[in-house]
């Protein structure tokens, strides 16, 4: 009949969850969302104009400190820059920068105004600065192009 030290018998109660199932389910959902997240991501990326060359003031670098500096001349007082992005890439890292001119009214003297703008590349490494101009600072990065305004040769070893 029953006896008392008899080993307990268990049912097989399916009420509690089970971890494989748990697993595929989480793994179902994210390939489900990735290509979502894929479009949201691009729509924040920046454009890159090709074809058209830069032509707004010029950009130099000052490599000698721990980053690449970009050095940007403008023609007169009260242009503003906007560091927006640093993309590290291949085969040099990638500066995104927003240029705004003083408002068309204003009165300037004729005085060349130098701007820096710390990239936040290791002198070490290669860097491509892109700026694009806009006549007021911009919401978003995906508004307007950029274009190709400099390039910066890694700076020798000290």
């Amino acid at each position: 009949m029953f006896e008392a030290n008899a080993p307990a018998m268990r049912s097989h109660d399916h009420s509690h969850y089970h971890p494989p199932m748990l697993i595929r389910l989480f793994l179902l959902t994210a390939l489900a969302i990735l290509p979502a997240c894929s479009l949201f991501s691009r729509a924040h990326e920046p454009t890159i104009e090709q074809a058209a060359p830069y032509t707004g003031p010029a950009v130099d670098f000052d490599s000698t400190s721990r980053t690449h500096i970009a050095q940007i001349t403008c023609p007169t007082p009260g242009w503003s820059a906007s560091h927006d992005l640093t993309r590290e890439g291949w085969p040099s890292h990638e500066v995104f920068i927003t240029l705004v001119p003083p408002p068309a009214d204003a009165i300037n003297a004729q005085v060349l105004t130098t701007i820096l703008v710390d990239t936040g590349v290791r002198a070490e490494s290669p860097c491509r600065v892109y700026i694009r101009r806009a006549d007021q600072a911009p919401d978003s990065i995906a508004a307007g192009s950029y274009t190709l305004a400099a390039s910066a040769d890694p700076a020798p070893a000290r």
